[in-house]
């Protein structure tokens, strides 16, 4: 039970944390650093930023198609990544604790089957890595 609390705690203070930051290079990074009178900067993003950065995009779109597109992948992306794996831990307690029948059980490992396929914090992680090289 502890564990799964941890773990609940570590996903939502790590997506808040920022993982990973941009540097422009070439023509983009002059360009970027001319518009902030050549003064470094270092814009760090959380899951919570990458969040906040599709939903400004979409307010700069402002059509009705893209700002849709953008807040379902922003939903999908939060539920992927910080939801699911809650749920999950909460399941697998739920299996490993809760007394049940054989078939509420297999119905239990199923769930636990479904929501590890939907939830993506090692594929986040990889990109990251990744990414980084």
């Amino acid at each position: 039970c502890i564990g799964v609390l941890s773990t609940c705690i570590l996903v939502a203070v790590g997506c808040s944390i920022p993982s990973f930051s941009l540097d422009y290079l070439g023509i983009v990074g002059v360009a970027v650093d001319f518009g902030n009178d050549f003064e470094e900067e270092d814009i760090k993003h959380s899951i919570f930023s990458v969040i906040q950065l599709l939903m400004d995009e979409a307010r700069l779109l402002e059509s009705g198609g893209n700002s849709l597109g953008l807040f379902t992948l922003s939903v999908i992306f939060v539920m992927t990544v910080l939801v699911v794996p809650m749920i999950q831990g909460m399941a697998l307690l739920r299996q490993w604790f809760v007394p049940t029948t054989r078939q509420s059980l297999g119905r239990m490992a199923v769930i636990s089957e479904i929501l590890q396929d939907w939830q993506y914090i090692e594929v986040y992680l990889l990109a990251v890595f990744v990414s980084s090289w």
